[in-house]
């Protein structure tokens, strides 16, 4: 349900203030339980300093404070020498595994992030968005939004 997802989410980045929940939204500030943000080092603490900082700008509760898909594409943790190294050595453990006809682990295994956004970035970015402009935002009272 949204109020499991929304105290879900609220136990890890914090209840939002007034100022940082959708004015739009059916759901008022107080009606969730208060909860005081974690620190990404202490809920990822292999995470890099740029792996936190992406993670900041994509969980944000006003969509339009959200970083956009495809900047989040040409964000450091995205383009560093070391996530286009961590895509390579994925890519080639997993031909050497082809090549050994090795069948996959018994455990699901997805490949990290980075893994998939180089490979497929694609998927990430549906065609229509980049030739059309989003739908106007609707409010409760019916009205159209700014976009």
């Amino acid at each position: 349900t949204h109020t499991h997802t929304h105290t879900h989410t609220t136990s890890i980045i914090g209840t939002p203030t007034t100022a940082q929940w959708p004015v739009e939204s059916s759901i008022t500030v107080d009606q969730f339980v208060q909860f005081k943000a974690k620190p990404w080092l202490q809920l990822l603490p292999e995470a890099s300093d740029d792996a936190q900082d992406l993670l900041s700008q994509m969980l944000q509760f006003q969509p339009l404070q959200r970083v956009s898909t495809k900047d989040s594409l040409h964000h450091p943790y995205i383009t560093s020498k070391a996530s286009q190294d961590e895509v390579e050595e994925e890519e080639e453990e997993e031909e050497r595994r082809v090549t050994r006809h090795q069948t996959p682990p018994k455990t699901a295994h997805t490949p990290p992030t980075r893994v998939l956004i180089w490979t497929s970035p694609t998927l990430l970015i549906p065609e229509s968005s980049q030739t059309q402009p989003p739908p106007p935002v609707l409010h409760s009272r019916g009205g159209r939004g700014q976009v």
